[in-house]
């Protein structure tokens, strides 16, 4: 269950929508080229630290648990927990992790806010795949909605890294862009 320690980077995504208004009220993209440190600490449960994404910065805390198996496929679903200097976003997460292959497969759902984030709803799916030998891993957003402050929310991210197996710390980077009209 290496895999899902990307989770919780993935959903804090959809706070990197959140910024200054536009004055013209029009849709502003962000460009996301974040760092992220993490530690798996097992159990479902991991916590990691991102940096350099400029409205992305802060921690995560997530804990997942495997709630059904098929085959090779194990269903999860858990919580992650973003946290700025100025607000938390709390997603429930469920997906797929194929444990022969690495495939997985996720969306977040039923996110809820504080201080610059009260009121945020939306939701993102992503794709991708870890190296289940070497522990490094890939995936992209599939998909990404919002309502409130998101409305309208579009763009794309990317995800490379790289987990130490031994010691469950592991590194990513995340690019790509979000765009939103965060007009009053």
């Amino acid at each position: 269950m290496k895999t899902l320690r990307i989770v919780p980077l993935l959903a804090a995504l959809a706070l990197s929508a959140i910024g200054p208004a536009s004055v013209l009220g029009a849709p502003s993209c962000h460009p996301i080229d974040a760092s992220g440190v993490g530690q798996d600490l097992g159990g479902g449960n991991t916590v990691a630290r991102i940096s350099d994404g400029g409205l992305l910065q802060g921690t995560t805390a997530a804990s997942f648990a495997i709630t059904g198996f098929s085959g090779t496929v194990a269903s999860f679903a858990g919580t992650v927990t973003f946290t700025t200097n100025r607000a938390t976003l709390t997603a429930n997460v469920a997906g797929t992790l194929d444990v022969a292959t690495g495939a997985f497969s996720a969306t977040t759902s039923g996110m809820t806010g504080t201080g610059k984030l009260a009121g945020v709803t939306g939701s993102l799916a992503f794709d991708g795949l870890e190296d289940v030998a070497t522990g490094a891993f890939s995936a992209t957003t599939s998909g990404m909605t919002g309502t409130g402050k998101l409305a309208g929310v579009t763009g794309s991210l990317a995800f490379d890294g790289l987990e130490n197996l031994a010691t469950g710390v592991f590194t990513e980077t995340i690019g790509g862009s979000i765009c939103v009209d965060l007009a009053p």
